[in-house]
């Protein structure tokens, strides 16, 4: 046996209509043949030479909504006589390999769509479809004609899913009236009825990628004429026999030229055959893959076509492709290379243009280049000259100053790639930095402007000048230093180079020197400091930038340019004296001559005492020189404060009164006079700290005051402090006592209930304060009543605590217990309540309730009590019926407990009806009706606790009704009913009830969960009844499920009963209910096959004539809409007879003449 491992195109162009060799199983009908669907073989040959009529095709299509269309079943198991070759299960597997190996599909994505053929076993049979199923696949829908219905039912074998997939096709008319359809990725697929092998045959169509003019029909049954061909049919395959196509297919032979441009658009002229064949249509022409253009066909031998541009050179392939098939040239085009440039010499030029240029590369001259172009950008070059395949001469064209252009070649066979040529850049300057500088020259310029670097060595001139030092950065910036110039003069500023000059007018100006006229005051302290104006001209003329003042040598502080005749600046020190002033700046410098003088400076050289209290007012005796050489007299300070009482005894010693000052701080001594003269003794006096306060101990103490308080801290003994006052807010300690320089004991006043007050320290020397340093005390809390008073075991219960003193001043955290264990989520509502969460606790247990601050605690003795537990452990049974009414069990404990109460239990959302407590750890209840196939928790409460079983009871499904199978009988009943649905058998379903309308079905049996067997009761003829499937777990109801038809036929005698086995022979069948209501189309078997002319006369007489058939004893069956009847060895076929003569050949017609018939 072949196994379909690879799927590659093919056509059945191949076949020849001998038998194929054993084993070979299948037929791709691909590519322009169809596009894609597949022919398989159910071989009955089982030796060589045997008639190909024997084979049976198995066709296979894909649809698009995924799924396989399966046309024709194949032989089956072993059927008809001899000894078949393959069955059932060898022909689905080669069916699986072609779906899952040539479609790319499985089991998983696809189901199968089987369409029967006809109605006989070679074509559907239930053994394939068994075997399907065991591989995987889903048969989601079996189509048939219905006048093949009986032949289908004599089959036998049918499963019920089988049963259930059934879809009859009805009506239709003969030859081209669509009667069902299917997209597909191959275009529309659909079926028409032919009726001649059986009354039921189907023609399978396929309109190629939609278009009706190009058809591929496959039949359903053997050839007959009995339909014309449809329009537009290209292909007809038959259901016997191999798969033979038989389209005259396109040759090609030869094609000129045989070479051309990448570019496309050469015009190929195809030589070959066959191009005009029927049903041939336009055809496409491919190079190497890609589609021709302008496709022209001359003659059945001659066509053009423009080649399709190619991505650069190579030899492609040459295929034309119509409706009957395709031919290929390997090899028979070829697309020539396109030019290449490798190199451009030189690389860059004059924008002017007109140098020679050199391009080297590959591909200028050969393979029918043409006419040469070289573009500098998009501008052609001038006298191009090809000197070889690989060189090319030629002039540059005018360019864009300093732009760089790709250069390219182009000729027949297409452009090149890209060279590049950079023209150079114009010299010009738009600036420079900066504009100006001193007439000595010597600054550094900087030149802005472009073509600097590009046109060879740069030359500037400032004027007439030369620079020194040029150079040039890049193409848009250089740098010189500047030549010396006139004071004042501005000048043209030129710029060149090989590529001409470029001048800025009026480009640098030569900035004029300042000049010093006056300065003031001009005196001043030989330390420095005075604040000196200086004025002159041309102080911030263009260019001047930063001006520099010297005091002689030493330069001046804070300078500052005012104005163009005036400098602020302050003086330095200096030596006592007659010196210089010079001013300096970028333009120049000036001097005026002897124009300072430094005054002798003052001198400090001690202070008694050096330290005393921040509080101010010692005397102090300052040391030092010069006292006495201002008129104006002196002035003393000391930090940033001003002494007071100043008197100057001698040149060398002053008194004064110290100011008040931060005590702890060093601070300066400074002694000024009127000239603005002043000397400084550094740190040169210290005030004594404050005293400190670091600790406090106790920090709280009753409101009646008397509480003994140490203090800790510094400076309340050295120093000098005089006497320490010590104030509890503001009130005064009555009794301080100093037990040292860090320590001090007082005595608390009385004070407010609940107030926190600072302590403050005082002496000489200073001030202290630590904030809230002493607490007051406030009141303990008291605890009344809780609500509620019990709770359950496991904790969680709202409480609300009821008191006083709960806020209370310094309360702080408040803490609540029930025994011995903390409370949680404890909120102080307001002084008075407290909201709380009860912690877990022993069952039955009485506990204390204590709350706890910074201000005390309270206790309620015995004033919560901790409910019994409630638990539940199992259930049981765990499953029941929907409708309820289950008598259930459930464990657990804490059901009787004194405190218990009322119990209630809940299944889901709703509550047990009855519900008996039997100990404390279990109890009984009631199941209430539920949701089908839910699973619920069950709920118990009572008033100690409530507990619960997740999804611990499945309500068992409802019983459901999805089809029946058949849906329709004899009104007298007894047939027998197939019924699909769930919920017949699980969960303890019980005996079920099956009732048409409301009567209720015979000889019900349930076949498994999902099916039930039953025969039908009488009805009403025409009527239709609901059915319903009635068991414990609820009923189920499909309306308008099952119709009564009439009475069957039945067929009582036939006359004549014997006829000649060519057929041909009338007959008269006499019966009953031959047109009864719905009867329908009236089908006559004489054995096998169908009479024809059948004419029914009456409702209890039929006329036909019997078909051929074989010597021999045949039944006789009548087959309508409402049944079926059959006579068992009815009908005899004679064998053949032949007459030679009859004598006399003419007689009276009174009758009564002697007749010889010789024959054998």
């Amino acid at each position: 046996m072949l196994d379909i491992t690879a799927c590659s195109a093919g056509s059945a162009r191949g076949n020849t209509p001998t038998p194929l060799n054993l084993g070979v199983d299948y037929v791709p009908l691909t590519g322009d043949d169809s596009m894609g669907f597949y022919a398989i073989y159910s071989v009955k040959a089982t030796q060589e030479g045997l008639d190909a009529e024997n084979n049976t095709n198995i066709d296979l299509f894909p649809l698009s909504d995924g799924n396989v269309l399966m046309f024709g079943a194949g032989y089956g198991d072993p059927y008809g006589p001899g000894t078949a070759l393959y069955d059932a299960a060898h022909d689905m597997s080669r069916v699986d390999q072609v779906i899952r190996t040539c479609m790319g599909r499985s089991p998983a994505s696809s189901q199968i769509i089987f369409v029967t053929p006809h109605g006989h076993g070679d074509h559907i049979n239930p053994a394939a479809f068994r075997e399907l199923r065991a591989l995987g696949y889903t048969i989601a829908e079996i189509w048939y004609h219905q006048a093949d219905e009986a032949l289908l039912y004599a089959l036998g074998g049918w499963s019920p899913k089988d049963l259930a997939a059934r879809r009859p096709i009805t009506g239709g008319d003969p030859c081209g009236s669509e009667v069902l359809s299917f997209p597909s990725p191959v275009g529309k697929i659909w079926f028409f009825l032919r009726p001649g092998h059986t009354l039921g045959s189907l023609d399978l169509v396929v309109d190629l990628e939609n278009d009706s003019n190009n058809r591929f029909i496959v039949r359903g049954s053997g050839t007959d004429g009995s339909c014309p061909t449809l329009d537009g049919t290209r292909e007809t395959v038959n259901p016997h026999g191999n798969v033979m196509l038989r389209a005259v297919t396109p040759q090609i032979m030869n094609l000129s030229p045989q070479r051309g441009t990448p570019l496309g658009g050469t015009e190929v002229t195809i030589l070959g055959k066959n191009f005009l064949a029927e049903g041939a249509a336009l055809p496409q022409v491919l190079f190497g893959g890609f589609t021709a253009s302008a496709v022209q066909i001359v003659d059945d031998s001659t066509l053009t076509a423009h080649a399709p541009p190619s991505s650069g050179p190579r030899v492609v392939d040459v295929t034309m492709v119509n409706r009957n098939g395709f031919s290929e040239i390997e090899g028979g085009y070829t697309y020539n290379a396109e030019p290449v440039v490798s190199a451009i010499s030189p690389s860059s030029g004059s924008p002017s243009g007109g140098f020679r240029v050199v391009v080297n590369g590959s591909g200028f001259l050969m393979n029918e280049a043409g006419e040469t172009d070289v573009l500098f950008g998009n501008v052609s070059s001038t006298q191009v000259r090809v000197k070889s395949d690989t060189q090319i001469v030629c002039r540059a064209p005018l360019g864009a100053p300093g732009s760089t252009v790709a250069v390219t070649v182009t000729n027949q066979n297409g452009r090149s790639n890209a060279g590049f040529i950079t023209f150079g850049g114009l010299v010009s300057v738009s600036s420079l930095t900066p504009p100006s500088g001193p007439s000595a020259g010597g600054s550094e310029v900087t030149f802005h402007g472009k073509g600097l670097l590009s046109g060879g060595p740069l030359h500037i001139k400032f004027g007439a000048a030369v620079p020194t030092s040029l150079l040039v950065i890049n193409d848009t910036t250089a740098v010189c230093i500047a030549p010396p110039g006139n004071p004042g003069q501005t000048v043209n500023v030129t710029v060149g180079n090989r590529n001409g000059d470029s001048i800025l007018l009026n480009g640098y100006r030569y900035n004029q020197y300042p000049l010093l006229t006056s300065i003031s005051p001009s005196s001043g302290p030989s330390s420095g400091g005075s604040l000196m104006t200086i004025k002159g001209i041309r102080f911030r003329d263009l260019g001047s930038g930063p001006a520099q003042v010297l005091f002689g040598s030493q330069p001046a502080l804070d300078v500052l340019v005012l104005s163009e005749d005036t400098i602020m600046c302050t003086a330095p020190p200096g030596p006592g004296g007659l010196v210089d002033i010079t001013l300096q700046n970028a333009n120049g410098s000036d001097v005026l001559l002897n124009a300072f003088t430094f005054e002798t400076a003052l001198r400090l050289n001690t202070v008694t005492p050096a330290n005393a209290s921040g509080l101010g007012g010692t005397q102090l005796t300052l040391s030092g020189l010069g006292f006495l050489d201002d008129p104006g007299g002196v002035n003393v300070s000391v930090g940033s404060r001003p002494a007071s009482a100043v008197n100057v005894i001698d040149d060398t010693t002053l008194t004064c009164i110290l100011p008040v000052g931060q005590p702890g701080n060093s601070v300066d001594v400074v002694v000024g006079n009127s000239r603005g003269n002043a000397v400084s003794l550094a740190n040169g006096f210290h005030y004594y700290d404050a005293p400190t306060l670091a600790h406090v101990s106790p920090t709280n103490g009753p409101a009646s005051g008397g509480t003994l308080v140490l203090l800790s801290g510094k400076g309340y003994q050295d120093n000098s402090p005089g006497t320490n006052s010590v104030m509890f807010g503001i009130l005064p300690s009555p009794s301080v006592v100093v037990l040292g320089d860090d320590s001090l004991l007082c005595e608390a006043p009385s004070g407010q209930p609940g107030a926190l007050v600072p302590i403050g320290v005082t002496n000489n020397n200073g001030m202290v304060t630590l904030a809230n340093a002493f607490t007051y005390d406030a009141p303990a809390p008291n605890l009344t009543f809780i609500v509620p008073e019990q709770g359950p075991s496991n904790g969680g219960t709202d409480v609300t605590l009821t008191g006083s003193g709960f806020q209370g001043v310094n309360a702080g955290a408040t803490f609540v217990r029930f025994g011995a264990m903390e409370a949680s989520n404890v909120q102080v509502i307001d002084d008075s309540t407290i909201q709380c969460n009860a912690p877990a606790g022993a069952p039955g247990a009485l506990e204390d309730v204590t709350i706890v601050n910074n201000n005390g605690s309270a206790v309620l003795a015995g004033a919560f009590r901790y409910l019994d537990d409630l638990t539940l452990s199992g259930l049981s049974p765990t499953h029941a019926s929907p409708v309820g009414g289950t008598l259930m069990t459930l464990t657990g404990s804490g059901f009787t407990s004194s405190t218990a109460g009322v119990t209630s239990v809940r299944v889901g959302d709703t509550l047990s009806s009855t519900v008996n407590i039997l100990s404390n750890t279990s109890l009984s209840f009631t199941l209430p009706p539920g949701t089908p196939d839910a699973s619920v928790d069950v709920v118990v409460s009572n008033d100690n606790a409530t507990a619960s079983l997740t999804e611990a009871i499945r309500y068992h499904a409802a019983p459901s009704i999805a089809s029946l199978s058949p849906t329709s009988g004899s009104e007298l009943g007894a047939t027998s009913v197939l019924i699909l649905g769930s919920g017949f058998l699980e969960d303890a379903a019980g005996v079920p009830a099956v009732e048409f309308g409301s009567v209720a079905a015979a000889a019900t049996s349930v076949l498994s969960d999902t099916s039930i067997l039953c025969l039908t009761p009488p009805g009403n003829a025409n009527a239709t009844v609901e059915v319903t499937v009635t068991n414990t777990n609820g009923t189920a109801l499909l309306s308008g499920a099952f119709t009564y038809n009439p009475r069957v036929p039945t067929l009582s005698s036939i006359t004549p009963v014997e006829g000649p086995s060519a057929g041909g022979t009338v007959i008269t069948l006499n019966g009953s209910e031959f047109t009864a209501i719905n009867a329908g189309a009236t089908v006559v078997l004489i054995g096998a096959t169908p009479a024809t002319a059948v004419q029914v006369d009456s409702d209890s007489r039929i006329f036909c004539t019997t078909p051929d058939g074989l010597p021999g004893l045949v039944d006789v069956t009548v087959l309508n809409n409402n049944g079926t009847s059959t006579l068992a060895d009815a009908f005899r076929y004679l064998d053949g007879l032949s007459t030679n003569t009859i004598m006399p050949q003419n007689a009276s017609s009174l009758g009564g003449a002697l007749i010889t018939i010789g024959g054998d």
